[in-house]
């Protein structure tokens, strides 16, 4: 791909040795404090001794954080963990209402910055519309409260995708319910109670 012959992923970030449950192997550690193998080896089904790490691992925050040093999104990586996610469709370790808001958002962040392919694009918009139908069902409201700050997230997620799927019931529904909870969470100033 362009990307793989402008850049080289593993020499943008520190080499490190990782320990993760399936052993050790040589990664890089992005900013954020999360840490992933080589580019060509993600280890999309591994689970790693901190949470934040794995549910990162499928965020997707570190390609936004490294755009950047890069000169175009590294669709190929994301290419392959959206036909891991294909063939993984229920791994707990991507599929969590928090991880999925985020993935949304980041996906469809770096697809309005650089386009995919027409391949990559088909597989995304039907990840994205996956995520958002689980995303649907599995809000994390808990009652008036229990509810956290992770609903704005979680309404968030949905406006992004509805926006890009041009799904306009979802974005009238994610709408009303970020004006709805945007004045429990926050304060007059527009400060997040957490």
């Amino acid at each position: 791909s362009d990307w793989a012959e402008t850049t080289d992923f593993p020499r943008l970030l520190p080499l490190v040795r990782l320990t993760g449950q399936e052993g050790q192997w040589t990664g890089v550690r992005l900013p954020a404090t999360m840490v992933y193998c080589a580019r060509d080896e993600l280890p999309w089904s591994q689970s790693f001794q901190d949470p934040e790490d794995t549910m990162g691992l499928h965020r997707f925050s570190w390609v936004l954080q490294q755009l950047p040093r890069l000169k175009r999104v590294p669709w190929d990586v994301i290419e392959d963990w959206l036909i891991w996610a294909e063939e993984n469709p229920s791994s707990p370790e991507m599929m969590n209402s928090y991880t999925v808001s985020e993935r949304l958002c980041n996906l469809i962040t770096l697809s309005v910055m650089d386009q995919p392919s027409e391949d990559v694009s088909t597989r995304l918009v039907r990840r994205v519309g996956k995520d958002g139908r689980f995303l649907l069902s599995h809000l994390e409201y808990y009652g008036v409260e229990r509810t956290n700050n992770h609903i704005l997230n979680n309404a968030r997620a949905l406006a992004f995708s509805a926006a890009w799927l041009k799904q306009q019931d979802v974005l009238i529904f994610a709408v009303s319910l970020m004006k709805q909870q945007l004045p429990l969470h926050c304060d007059h100033d527009g400060v997040l109670r957490e």
